[in-house]
């Protein structure tokens, strides 16, 4: 399931980018940019992705650090499950999944501060 929602969300941002391109119009694919006039924590994430499929690694970064590391890793994670045929398993505590929950929404918080705050780009 994880799989078919990334290949749609993927289709939209390829229609999004296409009709930009073809029309001049800069069109947002975050629906709370468009609602609020503020970004989203994942606000970036789009340009992050072209930034890394054109080799800008460095550009992608600046976009979104969160979204940035997410496709790495993700990356990184399907081609080991692929290439190697190897899963990765987290056998946490209940405690240890605790932290792993904090430091995840600490993460987001500080992507979030610095999409609105450090780099608004919008």
């Amino acid at each position: 399931m994880p799989v078919v929602l990334a290949a749609a969300w993927g289709a939209l941002v390829l229609v999004a980018v296409t009709a930009s391109a073809t029309i001049g119009v800069d069109m947002t694919t975050c629906h709370v940019l468009a609602a609020t006039n503020f970004p989203c924590p994942t606000c970036g994430g789009t340009r992050a992705g072209l930034a890394l499929l054109g080799g800008d690694v460095g550009g992608a970064f600046h976009y979104n650090p969160l979204i940035t590391l997410t496709l790495l890793l993700g990356g990184a994670v399907a081609a080991l499950r692929g290439l190697g045929g190897r899963q990765i398993v987290w056998n946490l505590s209940r405690g240890e999944w605790r932290c792993v929950t904090l430091l995840l929404v600490t993460a987001v918080a500080l992507n979030w501060y610095y999409v609105a705050r450090v780099n608004p780009t919008y």
